[in-house]
Parts: structure tokens; sequence; C-alpha cells
């Protein structure tokens, strides 16, 4: 669980500076319900540090420009996805292009949108796959705390990001793992974002078949397809 008492204020990592008429007046300071509730939502969350920060992306021209397209209607409509268990798959076989970006960036527009009145529930998760597995190998003999919280977690909060779902190949061990923490999340119309950089039947090869098929036959696949690039052309 976040620990409250570590919690800092800093308005210059504000997630809604751009938007937000208080933004570096007087009432700008920790009392601020909006800030606080919203970064205890994101740090419940298990969204790592480095990435909790609004990060501008890079808009290119050709095929991805639909795909962005299409994910800002997502974002202006996370409320609807995430009520109505949509899932989405995130893929590209480049790194570094967006895609665990926007992952985060739908969740964070969830978490901004339903933060009045949530009190300390957690409401999403960002778990990163092969991270996640390598600590529950490690759990068999030293339990950890946090991991047990988040699988407790995992089939009830309203959205789950899989970050580099299928990037490795996995023993069957593994396989069942998975299957047994994503499948009762499709069935039940939770809400999940995958991001990848395989698809089709190297996702089977590296997940197993049966859930490969479950995620694909259920989410919207978005595939970029430019690789990464130095120099923005135009920044959203």
């Amino acid at each position: 669980m976040y620990d409250v008492e570590k919690f800092t204020f800093n308005k210059d990592k504000c997630w809604f500076r751009n938007n937000c008429s208080m933004y570096n007046t007087g009432d700008c300071n920790c009392a601020c319900k909006i800030y606080f509730q919203y970064y205890y939502l994101v740090n419940l969350a298990n969204i790592p540090q480095n990435k909790q920060q609004p990060e501008e992306l890079i808009l290119q021209a050709g095929d991805d420009r639909k795909k962005y397209e299409y994910l800002s209607k997502v974002k202006d409509n996370i409320n609807e996805f995430v009520k109505e268990g949509c899932n989405l798959y995130l893929y590209s076989p480049y790194y570094g292009n967006g895609k665990t970006t926007w992952a985060i960036k739908l969740m964070s527009k969830y978490f901004s949108n339903i933060w009045p009145g949530n009190g300390t529930r957690c409401r999403g998760l960002f778990i990163n796959v092969d991270e996640f597995l390598m600590k529950k190998r490690a759990a068999i003999k030293t339990p950890d705390p946090r991991l047990e919280e988040i699988e407790k977690l995992i089939p009830t909060v309203d959205l789950v990001i899989w970050d580099d779902i299928g990037v490795t190949r996995l023993k069957e061990y593994d396989h069942q793992i998975l299957f047994s923490l994503i499948n009762p999340r499709i069935a039940n119309n939770k809400a999940n974002i995958f991001t990848s950089n395989v698809i089709d039947d190297d996702l089977d090869d590296n997940i197993g078949g049966r859930l490969a098929n479950r995620i694909l036959d259920t989410s919207v696949i978005v595939e970029f397809k430019n690789k990464p690039q130095r120099k923005p052309k135009e920044i959203i």
C-alpha cells in the first residue's frame, strides 16, 4: 500500500498544471485535493515513478497519426471504455514509440475523472508482466506482501495495464499464472490494456495459445508502425 507519510507536494510535477487556474498562485499548495487524490491513485496503481508525470508524445506522419487520433478518442471516453470492460492491445515490433506511454495516459485520464469521492480505493494497476512473474517465482521462497496485495486487487480493480506481455518466452507454469489472472478479468468484463512487441504466432509461443487467443479475440488491436524518431515533428 502507498505510504501516505511519504507524500510530498510539488506543483511543478502536477498532472493538471497546464489546465488549472490555481497553478502557481497562492492557492496552489499541499491542501489541493485534486493533487493529493490523483497521485494517491497513481501510486496505489504501482505506476513507476519515472512514468507518473505527463509525457509528451511525438506525433508522426503516416499510419500512426490515425492510431493516435483513435487513442485520443478512447482517452476522451475512457470512463465508458472502463465501464464496458473493453480491452486494448497496443502493439509494435519497435521499442520506444509510445505503447506504454499511451497506456499510462489512458489510465491517468481515468484517474483524473474519478478521483472525487474515491477515498482510498485502488482503481487500477500497472503490471510489468516479466517483473511480476519474476517476483512471483521469488515469493515461493520469500513471501512478498506487496505482491500478495496486488494479486488480491487484480480481479476487482477497474483497469489493469499489462505492460510488455509476451516479450519473452515463458514456461508453462507462468502461462498458467497469467491465464488465471487475465482470463477472469476478461470473463467478468473488467477493462485491460496490453502492450507488447509481439503478436499472433509469436504471442502464442511466448504466453501460450489459449491466453493469446483470449486476449487478441477480445481486444481492439492498435499497431504502431513507425520507428521511434529522435527529433519531434508535432507534440501532443
